[in-house]
């Protein structure tokens, strides 16, 4: 959990958003962001996972990785095949 936050952190700042600019682009509210970043949020929903990867640029796979959601990536795979994955 502690390197998802760091990611979203990490890629946030690299891209010059603000958390609140970051909540615009991704659909995702500033709280949600908020308590990510500072480690407050314990279990994060795969689709604000999946909306913030579209906002930051980075890989949805990625995303639920570091999350610990491997099994998540799994459903969504069999489900949906590569269609969220690049």
């Amino acid at each position: 959990m502690n390197l998802l936050c760091e990611e979203i952190k990490k890629q946030r700042k690299k891209l010059g958003l603000t958390k609140k600019e970051l909540s615009k682009l991704s659909n995702v509210s500033y709280n949600i962001i908020n308590n990510i970043e500072n480690k407050k949020n314990k279990n994060i929903k795969s689709i604000y996972l999946y909306r913030l990867a579209n906002a930051l640029k980075i890989e949805y796979e990625y995303l639920l990785k570091v999350s610990g959601k491997e099994i998540i990536l799994d459903k969504v795979r069999k489900k949906y095949g590569n269609f969220f994955f690049k």
